[in-house]
């Protein structure tokens, strides 16, 4: 029934759009193409092995990913397509398999609201990796407590390839498995620091990460404080009120990464079946406070939030129940296509200024902060 559900929507979709050609402009009005930013950035990189100018990561996936550049632009893009397609089935259809039981409409409601988010279509559409890093990230917070080493490793591919997942880490550091954080550091080592001297040679590597730094700078310094994009919740914030981001506002994202972080060591300590989920979803929200390139398809972690407020649901009583169905049906809308097209044109509007993708993910960690520190209501 997933599968027919996932088949159901991307058929409507690509109807929606006009064509599998038109996908990408109906999803982005940015995004002329299916995989812009692989054959705008990606390919060139792994081509080359030089930074394009809006490459802000180390070495890591452009090595990991060169035989994609043995192929011709064209066909490279295609079979990149193909793998986000795939990818994209997997965190639609495989999650709802981690919770225990099987209840129908949790499965097949769980596969169409993630086809249909605003986070995994941009993912998608511009053939970014936050989804495939998110499968990986989702398997090691499940394999934890049975194979810590897998897990590390897996968190440190993650974590090598875009340095913002080394915020996974907390995870293990919370629950204070040592192999796991070992293995993980040992392959952030391997893989972004003598793979890259391997091939790059040293000096190689020096200046590969040394225009690194400079193009994140630059983009720091000039254009991204003032994009539409990010959905940094000191930038959304200041983008509402036509004001700088303060000091004051980032003081506060940083005061709300930190109460997160206390959430997750109160999850360390939580019975529930779904514990690991609980701890993925807490920390991929923790982007969006202290992250100032939370890019849309950062937040292809939200259906699994989703998930986990929705099993939930099933556990809980009057109030509790009302709570945290308010605050699921509020980040599910805000997080959907048909808000996007309800309230933008395209993305580079309404949509993104406003934040929505922000206050979904808000939204989100407040029903499970309810249900960590609630439940027994």
């Amino acid at each position: 029934m997933q599968l027919a559900a996932f088949a159901a929507c991307a058929a409507v979709l690509v109807a929606w759009a006009g064509g599998i050609a038109g996908l990408a402009v109906a999803v982005d009005e940015n995004c002329p193409f299916l995989g812009t930013d692989f054959l705008r950035h990606y390919y060139p990189t792994l081509s080359s092995l030089e930074p394009d100018r809006v490459w802000y990561y180390p070495p890591t996936i452009a090595l990991l990913l060169t035989p994609f550049g043995w192929l011709p632009a064209g066909p490279a893009n295609n079979a990149w397509m193909v793998l986000q397609l795939v990818l994209l089935a997997v965190w639609a259809i495989a999650p709802p398999f981690l919770v225990p039981g099987r209840r129908v409409w949790l499965h097949v409601g769980y596969t169409v609201v993630t086809v249909g988010s605003v986070p995994l279509l941009q993912n998608f559409a511009w053939g970014q990796v936050s989804t495939g890093l998110s499968v990986a990230g989702l398997a090691a917070f499940v394999l934890l407590a049975r194979r810590p080493v897998a897990s590390g490793v897996l968190l440190g591919i993650a974590g090598a390839a875009k340095v913002y997942p080394l915020v996974w880490l907390a995870w293990p550091a919370v629950r204070r498995s040592f192999r796991a954080a070992a293995a993980a550091a040992g392959t952030v080592v391997a893989l972004a620091g003598l793979l890259p001297v391997l091939v790059l040679g040293a000096s190689g590597t020096v200046e590969f990460y040394r225009t690194v730094a400079g193009h994140l700078t630059r983009s720091l310094n000039t254009w991204i404080p003032t994009n539409n994009g990010p959905q940094y919740l000191p930038a959304v914030v200041a983008r509402l009120t036509d004001s700088p981001q303060s000091p004051l506002l980032v003081a506060l994202g940083w005061i709300v990464f930190g109460a997160l972080l206390a959430l997750l060591f109160r999850v360390r300590s939580d019975a529930s079946e779904v514990r690991a989920l609980r701890a993925f979803a807490i920390v991929g929200g923790l982007f969006a406070f202290v992250v100032r390139t939370s890019w849309l398809h950062y937040f292809v972690h939200l259906p699994i939030a989703w998930l986990v407020l929705a099993h939930g649901l099933v556990r809980l009583r009057r109030i509790d129940r009302a709570v945290v169905g308010v605050l699921l049906a509020v980040s599910v809308l805000f997080s959907g296509l048909p808000w996007q097209l309800a309230v933008a044109a395209g993305f580079a509007n309404r949509y993104a200024m406003m934040g929505w993708l922000a206050w979904a993910n808000l939204a989100a960690l407040t029903g499970i902060a309810w249900l960590v520190l609630r439940p027994k209501s």
